[in-house]
């Protein structure tokens, strides 16, 4: 495991530049196929799609649909009206453009957190765990297997957590128990405050951006009550009631 500094590993920004090849993978893949993706049968498809997505009886139904292979999308495309082959191109288009960088890196990043997990200060929970009640606040990192996004982050917060002593840091994994405590998205973060309070906040797409955010949701959580959200500007950061 790398021995740089804070300030070293916040310069080099590692976060960020993996989000940048996994964007210029995808934008490779997209001057492959762009041309056809913006052809105007795939563009009438996707069109007649989204519009169907607005009606909240179609949209439960697509939503939730299983089956995406071309019989599933003639059903989808005949509930959406649009045509089946043009659907069918689209969505595997998409698919293929949204995805190149998760194929081209995912198993680079899923060793790389395994190597740093055991020399980090996070706290892996097991299914169904949840820390105990703790005499000091505790910050929660929720993932899941299946969020690309998460696995982006977390080799980079391994390494940041060795700098980051103000709290305990758990490592959740646990749909059941995300959707328990009421976070609806991943990879999330959640500061557990003594007086019973809950303030969340995303990650950030830098690695400057998540280790302001680890501090801030206990500098800006101090003496606030109830559950609210870390809000960044330009300007300033403050903690939001949501509505």
């Amino acid at each position: 495991m790398s021995r740089m500094t804070l300030e070293q590993l916040l310069k080099q920004d590692p976060l960020g530049k993996m989000w940048q090849q996994v964007n210029d993978r995808g934008a490779e893949t997209y001057a492959i196929y762009g041309e056809e993706f913006e052809s105007e049968s795939l563009e009438i498809a996707n069109a007649a799609l989204s519009e169907a997505l607005k009606d909240p009886e179609k949209n439960s139904i697509i939503v939730n649909h299983r089956n995406w292979a071309q019989e599933g999308v003639n059903e989808i495309a005949a509930l959406a009206g649009a045509n089946p082959v043009h659907l069918y191109r689209y969505l595997e288009l998409s698919t293929l453009i949204h995805t190149a960088g998760q194929k081209a890196y995912k198993k680079t990043l899923q060793r790389s957190w395994r190597a740093l997990l055991p020399h980090s200060n996070i706290i892996p929970l097991g299914k169904g765990e949840f820390p105990a009640a703790m005499n000091k606040p505790f910050i929660v990192f929720y993932s899941a297997d299946w969020c690309f996004p998460c696995w982006v982050t977390k080799p980079v917060l391994a390494r940041l957590s060795r700098f980051f002593t103000k709290v305990p840091l758990f490592y959740v994994s646990d749909d059941e128990i995300r959707k328990r405590e009421g976070i609806q998205y991943v990879p999330y973060l959640a500061a557990y405050l003594l007086n019973g309070s809950v303030v969340t906040s995303q990650c950030g797409g830098t690695t400057e951006e998540l280790w302001k955010t680890l501090n801030l949701l206990i500098d800006l959580g101090k003496g606030f009550e109830g559950r609210g959200e870390l809000v960044c500007t330009e300007t300033e950061c403050k903690i939001v009631n949501p509505e």
